[in-house]
């Protein structure tokens, strides 16, 4: 994964508020900002971060702010929500995900989408869940928490979820419903 915006280094990032706050002369304040300063987390505003693979686009991630850990524990947190693109072979769109909030395993390529969040497929059809697990290497997207299912001519709710990442495929575990769409 590449980032097309600029991160803001956590010093910079100190300094700044250093700035801001002596010019207000609160240097207590400016100490305990310096203080919670972490060397090994790297913030970005307003990022865009693509994934590819074999030179392909396979997905655009947009984010407001994002905190990259640097450290051993390689992942990077999207705390004020994520809009995730999913492009296939032909570079369409296959699907969309947002979600209030979202981390991604650096290490395992693992993405964890949490809060209120939808995933709308080529189809049309919506699945509204509060987690979701994205595994970049299985090409699956995962759900172990309540699922609704919007189609054109139905509701299917469920406990769980297993689904291709294009989300055109997918089995739903512990099935209530499907509830007919009044037309």
């Amino acid at each position: 994964a590449n980032m097309k915006q600029n991160s803001f280094s956590p010093f910079l990032l100190a300094m700044l508020c250093f700035l801001i706050s002596a010019c207000a002369n609160d240097l207590e304040e400016v100490k305990k900002i310096a203080q919670l300063a972490d060397v090994n987390v790297e913030l970005g505003t307003e990022v865009v971060i693509d994934y590819t693979e074999y030179g392909k686009l396979r997905a655009k991630l947009y984010t407001p702010i994002l905190k990259r850990y640097v450290s051993v524990d390689q992942r990077s947190e999207f705390p004020n929500g994520m809009h995730l693109v999913i492009y296939g072979d032909n570079g369409g769109i296959e699907n969309t995900l947002d979600a209030k909030f979202g981390t991604i395993d650096d290490v395992q390529h693992i993405m964890t989408a949490r809060n209120n969040v939808v995933v709308v497929n080529i189809k049309g059809d919506t699945l509204s869940t509060e987690e979701l697990i994205w595994s970049q290497n299985d090409k699956k997207i995962y759900s172990n928490s309540f699922v609704k299912i919007r189609t054109a001519k139905e509701i299917i709710l469920g406990d769980t979820l297993v689904a291709d990442e294009k989300f055109t495929n997918y089995t739903i575990n512990k099935v209530r419903g499907p509830v007919q769409v009044k037309k």
